[in-house]
């Protein structure tokens, strides 16, 4: 079995998933190679810290606990969280089928500090979930660009598109998901 010095990292790279995670995700994500990886899951599962739940592609782990989940996330150092959310949305934005992911992506660069990627991943995210008729995650995305966007020297650039273009996005995703005094 494997001391805590080697399932500790594993743990926190997983606490700041917040979600179930594959070990390729975990290995993409923290600094240590597969084998290491493999190893610290395993101990994991064996002491009940995280229990294995059937993904879509391959197994996928998850805290036992939520509230130990959150306890390991919360003792994450700030550069250390954002480097992992960074290291997250990149493997996740190099997945085949990434935009599945466009929510999630946009998460984790919010959560890794960049802004830029993070105001780009929210507009995609929120035209994704538009497709997907999913109104309500499209206005939270859209709105979250738009609270980003003067954070950014030149926003409209990034976006491709005006402000207002975006707040128009926003209002019908509100409407459409039934919140018309917000839209």
């Amino acid at each position: 079995s494997q001391g805590p010095d080697q399932v500790v990292p594993v743990l926190r790279v997983a606490a700041a998933a917040g979600r179930g995670i594959d070990d390729r995700l975990l290995g993409a994500a923290s600094e240590l190679d597969d084998a290491q990886v493999q190893a610290a899951v395993r101990t994991a599962v064996s002491d009940h810290i995280l229990v294995p739940s059937a993904g879509t592609e391959r197994p996928t782990y998850q805290f036992r606990h939520e509230m130990l989940r959150s306890l390991v996330a919360s003792q994450l150092l700030p550069a250390e969280a954002e480097r992992i959310h960074a290291a997250y949305a990149r493997a996740l934005s190099e997945r085949a089928q990434a935009h599945e992911y466009d929510s999630e992506i946009a998460d984790h660069w919010d959560e890794a500090g960049e802004t830029e990627r993070a105001f780009a991943a929210h507009l995609t995210a929120g035209r994704t979930a538009v497709t997907g008729l999913a109104f309500e995650r499209a206005e939270a995305h859209f709105e979250r660009a738009l609270d980003l966007w003067d954070r950014l020297p030149d926003a409209a650039a990034v976006a491709g598109e005006p402000r207002l273009a975006i707040v128009d996005r926003a209002a019908s995703a509100a409407a459409r998901a039934g919140h018309f005094e917000q839209a």
